[in-house]
């Protein structure tokens, strides 16, 4: 069969009018406009920044016309836990600044500046100390030989990590961690996103941390490999906090079964400045919920049967609790063991 003809036996899943209507409503620009207004705020879960772009897509859903929109949230401190999912610390910052004071001063980096620099759940510091490479800073190998007490490392791992080994079982006082330069070649100045997810109860065990630049870690590497002794500065304002893991609704009432809805699901977390993960789906889903307001309101489309409800959640550990708290309307639709 010819590709002219495999497409011509295709079954489209919409309709003409719907597929006119769509074409005619939806804006990629108004979707870009969204993405750009939510990656605007440093939206880690169960923070401050977090709240602050839900009122900003609650209020957006308000001039479109909305009226059922809700930010509904569930006590979160990094040890509760909602079915299988443990709920994460809350956590503010005021200020965080990275210097480099030895053998030359130079600022490294600063939350103000780009707020990915500062490991997300860093505890405070007011400190100033050696700095040592640890290679990848996880495993024995890594510190045979080294005395880290006392000291900043310097390692490539994930952060959680290194900080379990380096400052909780080794007594370091805080962690650098970048990508090598072999990993994703082409970029030196990308800065990783990483967390330390503490449990409440093991929040004071924490030391700092920082993500730097691959080329940042690259010359205090190098730094460290020539002989120089290295000494960095950080000061970070920071504290954990008891909070609420939250969610934001907004629903569409079905005309015939409204008891009845189809979930559209997007997490709205993660760190500024983030556009793909995952400010572009919930702008996505944002001007999806504008066009589907326009179109029925201008009778292109007949209103859904069904209620389609909206749902920004933190990922992965926030749809759970939303979940356990409206069994009302998922119990009969999920497993015993999650519904009970």
């Amino acid at each position: 069969m010819t590709v002219a003809g495999a497409a011509a036996q295709e079954k489209p899943l919409a309709g003409e009018d719907l597929i006119r209507a769509l074409v005619q409503e939806v804006s990629g620009e108004i979707a870009y406009r969204y993405t750009d207004g939510i990656s605007k705020f440093d939206r880690i879960q169960a923070s401050e920044g977090w709240r602050r772009s839900a009122e900003w897509i609650r209020d957006e859903l308000a001039t479109l016309g909305y009226a059922d929109v809700e930010i509904e949230g569930w006590p979160s401190d990094g040890t509760i836990r909602y079915g299988s999912y443990r709920s994460v610390i809350g956590w503010r910052v005021q200020k965080a600044e990275l210097w480099l004071i030895s053998p030359r001063r130079e600022r490294l980096c600063s939350f103000e500046e780009i707020p990915l620099t500062l490991v997300k759940h860093s505890n405070a510091a007011d400190v100033e100390a050696e700095l040592i490479d640890v290679g990848s800073g996880i495993g024995e190998a890594s510190y045979r030989g080294r005395d880290v007490r006392g000291k900043v490392v310097l390692a490539t791992a994930a952060t959680a990590q290194v900080m379990q080994e380096a400052v909780v079982k080794r007594g370091a006082l805080g962690v650098l961690t970048y990508f090598p330069l072999e990993v994703r070649p082409g970029f030196p100045n990308m800065i990783r996103y990483t967390a330390l997810w503490p449990r409440w109860e093991d929040r004071e065990s924490m030391g700092f941390g920082f993500n730097i630049t691959k080329l940042q870690g690259a010359v205090l590497k190098r730094m460290l490999e020539e002989g120089q002794k290295v000494i960095v500065k950080a000061d970070v304002d920071a504290e954990y906090v008891k909070t609420k893991l939250e969610t934001l609704t907004a629903s569409f009432p079905g005309t015939e079964k409204p008891e009845e809805e189809i979930l559209i699901v997007g997490h709205l977390c993660h760190p500024m400045p983030s556009a793909n993960d995952n400010a572009s789906g919930s702008g996505g889903m944002l001007e999806m919920a504008r066009a589907l307001k326009r179109m029925t309101e201008a009778g292109l489309v007949a209103p859904p049967k069904r209620t389609i409800r909206f749902l920004w959640v933190p990922e992965f550990n926030g749809l759970m609790p939303y979940i356990l708290a409206h069994l009302d309307r998922t119990k009969e639709r999920w497993p015993p063991s999650i519904a009970t």
